[in-house]
């Protein structure tokens, strides 16, 4: 029990011994990262004064603008009222003064009895009948027009500046839709960049004949502003070409000759290797497309022209490789092992539509295509296409 210490005391002695202070470095990085947030501070603060100020400066603007086309069309407003009240008042008074005339006989007005006159009736327009009282003559009469008739007058002559007779009205034509649907009708060509088969590695030396092909679909457009249209379709198409003068002889073994054919008969195709010294194969590749556009219109007249850009996924609807010789017709040999299922392209190009009548636009364009995911194979290049379309349109 002698050997109790004070709990106190024990604590303080196990705290003291903890005394370690960081080092220099540490206390710098942190030092730093607090200068980089009051840093960031700053000046998240200089974007927020910006802001507000520039906030300030466009409402400030526009109630003036507000406040100065008020104070035009109240002045215009004024200036037209003040006219009319001044003609009124004019006419007001003449009116006045033709009611205080009397039309009391004077020592030079003779008077004539029993003559016949005829006086009018300015608001009928009638000949009243005829009477034998002491009348004046017509000629030396003032004659007292209502009110309302110089009224009706002054309201027609200002309602006849400002609204010809003879003016026509214009017809209120209702709001276009801007949709619209296009079949479309196009022949595709295929071409490679470089001279390599994707048939057989070693066939790069033989003749290349790039086929056309044929494809069907259509467009939904919308028109998005005065110049600009997207469009979103569905087309069937086909990527095709030919490899030409193939030496059967030069390779290897009939069956196994071509490296990336997946043989449906073997028994067919290699008695057509041994009857044939030379063959053509043909690769067809179809595809569904969905093409992703948008045009823009350079030139908006009766021809117009327009230019076309955008993106197609196109997914893989069968690949097949033919077969032929001088002396045997075409024939499907297989299909090809490296084609991916899914494949995508970028295209540009440029299109014309002229109306043929109210809603109906013909229209043709080309277009460049660039495939990026044709093979499956690195070492093979990706074909591109060039394609020539006719488009129908109507538009809602």
């Amino acid at each position: 029990m002698k050997d109790d210490k004070d709990i106190g005391l024990a604590f303080k002695e196990q705290l003291d011994s903890l005394n370690n202070i960081p080092e220099d470095i540490v206390w710098e990085n942190i030092q730093g990262k607090l200068d980089q947030k009051k840093k960031q501070r700053r000046i998240l603060l200089l974007l927020l004064l910006l802001f507000t100020l520039s906030m300030g400066i466009v409402l400030l603007s526009s109630k003036q603008n507000i406040t100065n086309d008020k104070k035009q069309s109240t002045t215009k407003k004024n200036t037209s009222i003040t006219k009319e009240t001044e003609a009124i008042k004019h006419l007001d008074s003449s009116l006045y003064n033709q009611k205080n005339k009397t039309l009391t006989p004077t020592k030079n007005t003779p008077i004539t009895k029993n003559r016949k006159t005829k006086i009018i009736n300015y608001k009928t327009n009638k000949y009243p009948q005829q009477t034998n009282a002491f009348t004046i003559p017509l000629q030396q009469q003032s004659f007292h027009f209502p009110k309302d008739y110089y009224l009706d007058r002054l309201h027609l002559s200002i309602n006849s500046k400002k609204e010809p007779k003879h003016q026509k009205k214009k017809k209120i034509n209702p709001p276009k839709s801007k949709w619209s649907i296009s079949a479309i009708s196009g022949l595709n060509t295929t071409y490679f960049y470089t001279e390599e088969s994707a048939i057989d590695v070693r066939l790069k030396n033989n003749d290349k004949d790039e086929n056309t092909s044929k494809s069907l679909g259509l467009y939904l457009n919308y028109q998005l502003s005065k110049r600009t249209t997207i469009r979103v379709g569905l087309q069937k198409m086909s990527l095709t070409y030919r490899t030409k003068n193939i030496d059967v002889t030069n390779l290897l073994s009939q069956s196994i000759a071509l490296q990336h054919i997946t043989i449906n008969d073997s028994e067919t195709t290699q008695n057509f290797f041994m009857d044939n010294q030379l063959i053509d194969l043909r690769e067809e590749i179809n595809y569904i497309e969905i093409p992703m556009e948008f045009k823009y219109a350079l030139l908006q007249k009766k021809l117009d022209f327009n230019i076309v850009g955008g993106y197609s996924l196109l997914y893989l609807n069968g690949n097949t490789i033919y077969g032929s010789a001088k002396n045997h017709r075409e024939f499907q040999i297989g299909t090809s092992s490296i084609i991916n299922n899914t494949n995508f392209s970028l295209n540009m190009g440029f299109e014309t539509n002229i109306k043929v009548v109210n809603s109906l636009y013909f229209g043709l364009g080309i277009t460049y295509k660039h495939y990026f995911a044709t093979y499956n194979k690195s070492s093979i290049s990706n074909p591109f296409s060039m394609n020539i379309q006719a488009l129908l349109t109507y538009k809602f």
